[in-house]
């Protein structure tokens, strides 16, 4: 009896510190890993198993952090570009609207000197013609 009892003892133990690293896991703390037993037996065969989990959550998370990094990175990229694309975008509003009302004012200015033209034409006295020039016509 005293030999069951020890491998009882044991097997509790094994599922205690199998327990405790997929709590840790489930928390998100994959740092742990698993003493793999030397015999070769159920136990081994799943430690191992845990710790290859283990193994892959990490290496997952590493990515997932690297892709998070290159991702805030080019946000950041787009939004810096983005602003500058609105600025011009701005910029030409602001321009057009310029452009606009100078040609606005330019084509007063046209109306204003054809008006001033015509009344000028209206308002010169001829020139008196000579009289030799009357006498050739």
């Amino acid at each position: 009896m005293a030999i069951s009892k020890v491998k009882k003892t044991g097997a509790k133990q094994k599922l205690a510190e199998l327990a405790a690293a997929i709590k840790k896991a489930t928390m998100g703390d994959f740092s742990g890993e698993l003493d793999v037993p030397e015999k070769e037996d159920e136990f081994a065969e799943i430690f191992s198993l845990v710790n290859q989990m283990l193994d892959s959550l990490r290496q997952f998370r590493a990515t997932q952090e690297e892709t998070e990094a290159e991702l805030k990175d080019r946000i950041f990229e787009f939004e810096q570009w983005r602003k500058t694309a609105v600025g011009r975008e701005l910029k030409m509003v602001e321009l057009k609207d310029t452009i606009t009302g100078l040609q606005t004012e330019l084509t007063n200015l046209k109306q204003r000197v054809d008006n001033f033209s015509a009344e000028a034409e209206l308002e010169v006295p001829k020139p008196p013609v000579a009289d030799n020039q009357a006498k050739d016509k």
